[in-house]
């Protein structure tokens, strides 16, 4: 899913910080939770796929339960 996710935000014109500030999370956490350090949560999905016009579902596509 965090691949999904970091995927979503390179393909975005939008730097990190940017799609982090704009989705109201502090950045190094933002960066930590895709890069495996925490777990991203369903709010984080949301926040994140608004800000990037997805809907949080897409980035679930091919994750393992």
């Amino acid at each position: 899913m965090a691949d999904n996710v970091s995927a979503a935000i390179a393909a975005h014109p939008a730097t990190l910080a940017t799609v982090a500030q704009a989705a109201d999370i502090d950045q190094v956490d933002l960066s930590a939770r895709l890069h495996g350090g925490a777990a991203l949560t369903v709010n984080d999905l949301i926040r994140v796929g608004g800000f990037l016009r997805i809907r949080p579902a897409r980035f679930m596509e091919g994750a393992a339960a």
